[in-house]
């Protein structure tokens, strides 16, 4: 018996570890109709800075930045409900709620925010340059992909 998970949800890890000044793997939208990307961090002493990028190619290729036109959430460890944030119609976000705090962002990109029209079909996360490492992981998700079952399902 199938779940919700394998069916519904496509998951992928793609950073772990010391996410300073480091950029994921790239994720496809091809099959996804929209991407979740969490970006979860234990403290340092300074605010969370990240770069969304559009790719035409899995590696290689052309890239550019990829402007945030969704609000995004973050959700700090001691709180019990996630916060939104106003899309900031540019591809960079610095997260200041999370100085000196543990806890995640997570930002949404809808297959229609790529310039498919270029070919662009794969997105990635820059975590801009700390001055101290962060200890953290980033993962995408998608629900209800184009394609079923999730599991099988590239992103």
């Amino acid at each position: 018996m199938e779940g919700l998970f394998s069916e519904h949800i496509a998951k992928k890890v793609v950073l772990r570890g010391d996410i300073d000044n480091a950029e994921t793997a790239r994720v496809s939208l091809k099959n996804a109709h929209k991407v979740a990307i969490t970006v979860s961090a234990a403290l340092v002493n300074e605010a969370l800075p990240l770069t969304l990028r559009q790719h035409d190619a899995a590696s290689a290729g052309t890239s550019k930045d990829l402007v945030i036109a969704n609000d995004y959430f973050y959700k700090l460890d001691a709180d019990d409900v996630a916060t939104r944030v106003s899309a900031p119609g540019t591809a960079s976000v610095t997260e200041a709620a999370l100085t000196n705090k543990a806890g995640y962002i997570t930002i949404e990109v809808n297959s229609e925010d790529l310039d498919v029209d270029n070919g662009f079909d794969y997105i990635s996360v820059v975590v801009d340059d700390l001055t101290n490492a962060r200890i953290g992981d980033v993962q995408a998700e998608s629900h209800m992909p184009r394609r079923k079952p999730a599991y099988e399902v590239i992103l």
